[in-house]
């Protein structure tokens, strides 16, 4: 008797263990993490009221060009394109252009326009 209650102890636990084991394999198999880093180089000058900017990616080689506009103060609203947006980036090789709106914010979700040309 004890013998068999023994082998059902074991047998119980062998079973636990196997689930267990089932249970981290699908983990493992389901999520995986990559190290893959990015090396870039960015410059920006800010002038009164905007700045441009350029950054280039080593690995990919690609550089993109940006112009932001800064806040506003009191009643200067400037050139009318900066009232409604906030920055446009333009990749020189590929001629795209992508324009930003500003971000508005409602609570903890924020919404953003953003348009593109590719040439």
């Amino acid at each position: 008797i004890r013998g068999n209650v023994f082998q059902r102890a074991l047998y119980r636990v062998d079973r636990a263990r196997g689930k267990t084991e089932d249970f981290l394999n699908d983990i493992h198999e389901s999520y995986s993490f990559d190290l893959d880093p990015e090396y870039r180089l960015k410059l920006q000058k800010r002038f009164d009221g905007w700045g441009v900017g350029a950054k280039f990616d080593f690995k990919s080689g690609d550089c993109r060009v940006k112009v932001k506009s800064a806040p506003r103060r009191g009643g200067e609203d400037g050139f009318r394109f900066w009232r409604w947006f906030k920055k446009v980036e333009v990749q020189p090789e590929d001629g795209d252009v992508e324009v930003f709106t500003k971000k508005l914010q409602f609570g903890y979700l924020s919404l953003q326009g953003i348009g593109g040309y590719k040439s």
